[in-house]
């Protein structure tokens, strides 16, 4: 399979492609690489945006697609089929899942915006919001949307710590 790994939608292409042939994705293997001569008077801001996205956003985001697959697989089984429990009542399984899948979008903007930027900050504001709303006695399911998307976060910079950027 081959893509354009500096064109974000040949990337968000590739993943859907390889599980239609294989059925799934076991393991994500980053061997995406720009071999240009640069040299200290050529080398700036645009040669470097273009790394970037090829050498770390593409897997980056081909890894976010396949956990957010993952996270939206589970969501659809606990609702029943209900897309993204906009419905009264969800159960606190249903809102967490939704709540990592929220997480796991988030991140995908971020990273959208900068390859290499870092999730921390992303998972302390879910974190302060998780504990302003635990504060005003937001309702159960709430904390538990928002119990979700830390813990995918806090699961996405575990795995990147471990597995390089297996997020």
């Amino acid at each position: 399979f081959d893509a354009d790994l500096a064109d974000e939608t040949a990337v968000h292409a590739l993943l859907p492609r390889v599980v239609a042939h294989f059925g799934q994705v076991d393991a994500v293997v980053n061997n995406a690489s720009i071999f240009e001569h640069d040299t200290a008077a050529s080398f700036g801001f645009t040669a470097l945006e273009r790394h970037m996205r090829s050498n770390v956003g593409a897997p980056v985001l081909t890894v976010l697609e396949r956990r957010l697959g993952e996270v939206t697989e589970s969501l659809t089984a606990a609702t029943g089929g209900a897309a993204l429990c906009r419905i009264a009542g969800a159960g606190g399984t249903a809102k967490h899942l939704e709540g990592r899948t929220a997480a796991l979008m988030a991140a995908r903007r971020l990273l959208r915006k900068d390859p290499g930027a870092d999730l921390t900050g992303l998972l302390d504001q879910w974190r302060v919001d998780q504990a302003t709303h635990r504060q005003r006695g937001s309702s159960a399911a709430w904390l538990a949307y928002l119990e979700g998307g830390c813990a995918e976060l806090d699961h996405l910079l575990r795995t990147d710590q471990s597995d390089t950027h297996e997020l």
